[in-house]
């Protein structure tokens, strides 16, 4: 027979990913860390970085796009989307770096012992 394992962890929160192991990934982006920073890939192909939106408060980090109306023609830019992502408690906010290069925005974050209010990130 087979046996029901719960899992009840919360994999939404970078402090539990990062506590046990190096590198995860989900459907819609990748996070990792190193000694020094946080590292977070999401893929957004045909997406501009004027039209994203990139930001953080209190804890989270908040990615937005909205498709301009008479962008039609782009079948990557169809749909808007919402995302937040709980970030851990110790960065450093105004370290918070984002480049986005060839459909990949990438995220930087630099640890530290605690976590500013609130910011507006420029994607490179």
């Amino acid at each position: 027979m087979f046996e029901l394992i719960k899992n009840h962890n919360s994999l939404n929160t970078l402090d539990s990913l990062f506590s046990n192991v190096f590198t995860h990934s989900y459907s819609d982006y990748y996070l990792s860390h190193d000694d020094d920073l946080y590292h977070l890939e999401l893929a957004l192909p045909g997406l501009n970085k004027k039209d994203i939106n990139l930001s953080v408060n209190d804890n989270y980090l908040f990615l937005s796009y909205e498709p301009k109306k008479d962008d039609k023609h782009n079948m990557w830019s169809g749909n808007c989307f919402n995302k937040r992502i709980r970030l851990p408690r110790s960065i450093k906010k105004d370290s918070i770096s984002a480049k986005l290069k060839n459909g990949i925005l990438s995220i930087s974050i630099e640890k530290a012992d605690r976590l500013d209010n609130n910011t507006s990130i420029e994607i490179k």
